[in-house]
């Protein structure tokens, strides 16, 4: 179950905003992983923004991305609406991700 806050190697908090929680809720299967994975950050000293790839010692599933080539402006191509998402993402129509939903593009 997502948690609000969560608690950093350091003894840092991180709080998981609204925007992030639905965000989350069409990605269940992360939320398993979120609290072992923060628990693991040493936060930078300032509050300076962080972004990393957080080692788990262990797979913790694979990518639903699709390998495909850039597109130009005048090249057709299928865009959809995902749950939590801002913006369409790109998907190729018949493709199928190694989890089997939908090919999302790389």
């Amino acid at each position: 179950m997502l948690q609000r806050e969560y608690q950093t190697a350091c003894g840092g908090r991180i709080v998981v905003p609204r925007k992030t929680a639905d965000h989350l809720r069409a990605h269940p299967e992360v939320v398993e992983y979120l609290g072992d994975a923060i628990a693991r950050v040493h936060l930078p000293d300032g509050g300076a923004f962080l972004r990393i790839a957080v080692e788990m010692g262990r797979n913790v599933g694979p990518s639903g991305l699709v390998q495909t080539a850039p597109i130009a402006v005048d090249d057709p191509a299928t865009f959809a609406r995902r749950v939590g998402r801002d913006q369409a993402s790109r998907v190729v129509v018949g493709e199928r991700g190694p989890m089997g939903g939908a090919g999302l593009c790389r």
